[in-house]
């Protein structure tokens, strides 16, 4: 026999216990003995610390997680497409968001009495918070996943079309538009 195989026999010697059951003995409380630890008392500071969990919940868990809606995939298939969908939707907002501030720019200027310097940073103000935003993306994507990111971005967009349509000055329409491109940009 070599060193090597006797050396294994005395470790397997060392850490086998042959364990007799009879009737007052149950197998938890050889666990006891055997290794120092009440099983009761593990299992209330077990239970203890579930409920001060329950009780410290972050916003995120109380706000979106405890809706009760969960949506499950049977084929993981299905769920790479949605979110496929979802982030090709940044994208497709910057084309369209380009096409209609050009058309919306005619009434611009009748409803907030803008000049051509104006009207050119309305439009050009999306492609600067974009600048922004592409900076950003990565320790926000970092910070809270590329699917949470997703999921603020769809809703965050919309907050910044709110923004937009309901500015009643040009600097509130100014912000708007520049929260659009940070949005698109950073978390879309």
């Amino acid at each position: 026999m070599s060193d090597l195989e006797s050396e294994n026999q005395d470790i397997e010697s060392q850490h086998s216990v042959d364990v007799k059951y009879d009737d007052t003995t149950t197998k938890l409380g050889t666990v006891e003995k055997l290794y120092g630890v009440d099983i009761d008392t593990k299992f209330q500071e077990f239970e203890r610390l579930a409920e001060e969990h329950k009780q410290n919940k972050t916003l995120w868990d109380r706000v979106i997680l405890d809706t009760g809606v969960r949506v499950t995939f049977k084929n993981r298939r299905y769920m790479t497409y949605m979110l496929a969908a979802f982030a090709s939707i940044g994208g497709m907002l910057s084309g369209a968001d380009q096409s209609l501030i050009s058309g919306a720019n005619v009434s611009l200027v009748d409803a907030l009495k803008l000049t051509s310097r104006e009207q050119s940073l309305v439009s050009s103000l999306v492609p600067l918070g974009a600048i922004c935003g592409a900076l950003l993306i990565s320790p926000v994507n970092q910070l809270i996943g590329r699917r949470f990111s997703i999921m603020i971005a769809c809703i965050a967009y919309t907050i910044g079309g709110i923004l937009c349509a309901a500015a009643p000055s040009v600097q509130e329409l100014y912000a708007g538009r520049f929260f659009i491109g940070v949005v698109q940009y950073c978390l879309g």
